[in-house]
């Protein structure tokens, strides 16, 4: 059988990345997505971004890693995600 692993996604303000580790927490080198996030200023100072293209990103990513995985993707036992929010 094989082990699990765990799809991890980051989401940050410069890039959303998605990542697998294996059960023992070492990401697997070859399985790591990264999409630049484009952040939105205003003139008083704010900082926004655009909802959709997160989410548009965040499906990049995923698509990216599961190409990288492969066959391996099968063996995706768990999601966990963080963000700057």
């Amino acid at each position: 059988m094989s082990s699990p692993l765990i799809l991890a996604l980051d989401i940050g303000t410069t890039s959303t990345r998605a990542l697998l580790f294996d059960e023992q927490g070492r990401a697997l080198p070859d399985c790591i997505a990264q999409v630049a996030n484009q952040l939105q200023t205003t003139a008083d100072g704010g900082a926004t971004f655009d909802p959709n293209q997160l989410f548009e990103n965040v499906v990049a990513a995923i698509d990216q890693v599961l190409v990288m995985a492969g066959a391996r993707a099968a063996q995706i036992a768990a999601v966990a995600g963080d963000t700057f929010v």
